[in-house]
């Protein structure tokens, strides 16, 4: 009992004992009156400790002390302990500040959540952040296998043959209904791959369209009446009229051909001459107005034996100028309309090979004599509207630095072969680059535009008429073009001609850009929408096969159709030849758009230049003044090796000591790198131009008015010093080589003055 209260016990089982029933003298007497006994319980025993076991514990507190006393106290005291008081004095004096403006407790809190939100974006925009970003050694760079890896898994070969095939299922020549329709299809294709930067651009040029043509031929006193068609018609060709002109077989209608016939009395008075089709028909066009003909008829190739196509090939006159005929020169003023260099001055018609080798025969037959009459009259338009459809990726990096893949896309018959296969697989890049981007976040270094050009056939006028438009961002922002219209590889031999600057030669010489393919590296030879970027000192790249580079039959033709080449296409389909094709182009645009450093090689431009003007001078017997040029080329020498070494050293600190990361004073100095060395190009360009020829601005690279007097590559090096040695004025070609000594020199200045 405790006080009043009473405690309720339970009864334990087996208790007879009433409660109460016992008092506490009888609870005294049932206890014991002596302790328990133990001695029934066995000592514990002991086994011996080994001395470790019993010395491990102190050791081990000895340490436990030592670091204690050594690192733990010290840092605590002389760091942690400082910092705390610091950090409570920095957050008083935050506290106290925000307390002006707020609640320390909401505004301290808010800040902090900012802070966070902002480390995080870093961390994201950086690449480090864990997700399916293709990162590479770095975790910064664009790790490209696999990117290409992906690439290979995502090919579409039934789009890409669904889009060719429509794309050749209709003629679509430079400002007509049909190719205002496949512009919006290719712009509709553009935007449902998710491409947001899309522009489309219009211009004004002189075309013309087929209208009534009609030829005959006097045989004696018979007459022949040749039925044409809207077949028998080339690009550009002037209205005009011919009556009885003496009918001249002018062969290829190059300039010794013709100056053979001259000297032979047969280029006289009223005269047509009759031309196989040659590589450049531009330069037969100017060679027969230059020996005073009146007319061309132009014989056509045949195909398959098929002698009754014809193929109209343009009659535009690039040597002069680009784009608009009347309207040819970078300002865009209007040319003189007589003028032999704004557009041909005499009419042409062509004809089939069935109907060229009957003209023959009749001109062989001596007995007889053979005139022709002919006329075109075709359907001009000064002021037709072209259109060039943009779209851009942006880049992450360098977004002012860029590169430009474009395709040409017109046709005055259905264009399977050129230029559709290019503008298909222009559009199946798109689609796999922006798979990329949407898969791995990608995002290139630099820019790249994606164009498809309109009016061709008509001097090159949208590619042309774009530059003149957006001259200065071009030049300024645009390292490198590549041009696929011509890139249609459907052979196991994987054979691909490479015409390109020589800045790009090292960059194709490299295993990894050639991925199995046979490159045939040269500097750019032949004329397409790439020569205005090439006469304003951008350095371009044409992908092109053989059968492509010279627009052989049935190229220019009606048989240039889906069904002519299905076949072939499924061929190289399930060889998996077209699938090689695009990863061949993925691989490139990253190589030249999403490397770290530009992949333009000074040294090799150098050399390039230099070794052209030793074998020149030779050819001359060194009687050309090369001191001036020299002397430049020596700057570009000692720069090209500097940015070697530049380039050498970047990647020993950063991929191979540093495992790819890129500390911030590298950074910059590879960005300041790629700038400068992206300038090169543009630094190299004169504002006097080729002589004769102003529209040529770049010295070094472009063609001489006459490539037929050169090889196929070195007519198209040097233009405007070779133009002036061909004509023998050898003063003049040293006045032009310091010119060209004084640009080199000027550039080397502006290079340096740029870092």
């Amino acid at each position: 009992m405790v006080g009043t209260g009473r405690r309720d016990y339970s009864r334990l089982p087996g208790d007879d004992v009433e409660v109460g029933s016992i008092s506490d003298g009888g609870r005294e007497a049932m206890l014991p009156s002596e302790p328990p006994e133990y001695d029934n319980i066995s000592p514990m025993e002991f086994k011996d400790v080994e001395p470790f076991s019993v010395s491990f514990p102190n050791k081990m507190i000895q340490w436990r002390d030592a670091i204690n006393m050594k690192v733990i106290w010290p840092v605590q005291e002389n760091v942690m302990d400082p910092l705390v008081e610091y950090w409570r004095l920095l957050s008083s004096k935050v506290d106290l500040c925000l307390s002006k403006v707020g609640n320390p407790l909401i505004l301290s809190r808010f800040i902090y959540m900012l802070l966070m939100s902002l480390v995080a974006f870093m961390i994201w925009k950086s690449g480090l952040f864990p997700n399916n970003k293709a990162r590479g050694e770095n975790g910064k760079f664009s790790d490209h296998r696999i990117l290409l890896d992906y690439a290979r898994r995502s090919v579409d070969l039934s789009k890409l043959e669904k889009d060719w095939e429509y794309l050749s299922s209709m003629p679509h020549s430079s400002g007509t209904r049909s190719d205002m329709a496949l512009s919006e299809f290719i712009h509709d294709t553009f935007k449902n791959n998710g491409i947001s930067l899309l522009e489309k651009y219009q211009y004004e040029t002189l075309v013309n369209y087929p209208g009534s043509s009609y030829l005959s031929i006097k045989v004696g006193e018979k007459v022949l009446n040749f039925e044409l068609t809207e077949d028998n018609f080339n690009p550009l060709s002037p209205n005009g009229e011919v009556k009885d002109a003496r009918l001249v077989d002018g062969g290829y209608g190059t300039l010794k051909e013709l100056e053979d016939l001259k000297n032979g009395g047969n280029l006289h008075s009223n005269f047509v001459l009759l031309l196989k089709y040659g590589n450049v028909v531009s330069e037969q066009v100017l060679a027969a107005q230059k020996y005073g003909a009146s007319g061309i008829l132009f014989v056509s190739n045949s195909w398959n034996d098929n002698n009754d196509i014809v193929e109209k090939r343009s009659v535009a006159l690039p040597q002069y100028g680009l784009g608009n005929p009347l309207k040819p020169s970078w300002d865009r003023n209007p040319a003189d309309p007589n003028s032999p260099q704004a557009r041909p001055s005499i009419p042409s018609i062509p004809i089939s090979n069935k109907q060229g080798n009957e003209l023959l025969s009749l001109i062989n037959d001596k007995s007889v004599s053979v005139t022709a009459s002919l006329k075109v009259d075709a359907v001009i338009k000064e002021e037709q509207p072209i259109v060039d459809i943009i779209a851009k990726i942006n880049g992450n990096e360098q977004a002012d630095r860029s590169i430009i893949i474009m395709a040409s896309r017109n046709s005055i018959d259905n264009g399977a072969a050129y230029p559709n296969s290019g503008t298909a697989s222009l559009l199946s890049l798109v689609q796999l680059m922006q798979e990329l981007r949407y898969k791995f976040n990608w995002e290139p270094l630099r820019s790249i535009y994606f164009i498809s050009i309109g009016g061709s056939e008509f001097n090159s006028a949208g590619a042309a008429e774009l530059i003149k438009e957006k001259y200065q961002s071009i030049i300024d922002g645009v390292y490198s073009i590549i041009d696929i219209s011509e890139f249609n590889v459907w052979d196991s031999s994987k054979e691909l001609n490479i015409e390109t600057h020589p800045l790009l030669f090292s960059l194709f010489n490299e295993e990894e850009v050639k991925r199995g393919y046979n490159l045939d590296v040269h500097s750019v030879h032949h004329y397409g929408d790439w020569v205005p970027y090439l006469a304003a000192g951008v350095p371009v790249t044409v992908l092109t096969s053989k059968s492509l580079r010279t627009k052989s039959a049935p190229i220019f033709t009606k048989e240039d159709t889906y069904s002519a080449f299905k076949d072939s296409f499924e061929k190289a389909a399930k060889e998996g030849i077209i699938h090689d094709n695009l990863l061949f182009l993925v691989n490139l645009v990253l190589q030249v758009g999403d490397k770290p450093l530009i992949p333009l090689d000074i040294t090799e431009f150098a050399k390039y230049i230099f070794s052209s003007l030793k074998e020149l001078n030779e050819r001359y017997d060194n009687r050309l003044d090369l001191m001036h040029v020299m002397s430049g080329m020596s700057s570009w020498m000692a720069i090209g090796k500097q940015w070697a070494e530049g380039v050498e050293a970047w990647k020993v600190v950063v991929i191979e000591h540093d495992g790819g990361f890129e500390p911030t004073l590298i950074y910059l100095d590879r960005t300041q790198w790629n700038i400068q060395v992206s300038n090169v190009a543009r630094y190299l360009v004169s504002w006097e131009g080729v002589p004769g020829r102003a529209h040529y601005r770049n010295l070094f690279l472009g063609p001489e008015l006459w490539t037929q007097l050169d090889d196929d590559e070195k007519s198209w090096v040097l233009p405007g010093l070779k133009d002036l040695l061909h004509n023998g004025q050898i003063d003049e070609a040293n006045d032009h080589l310091k010119l060209i000594g004084k640009v080199l020199n000027d550039a080397a200045v502006m290079f340096a003055h740029s870092s």
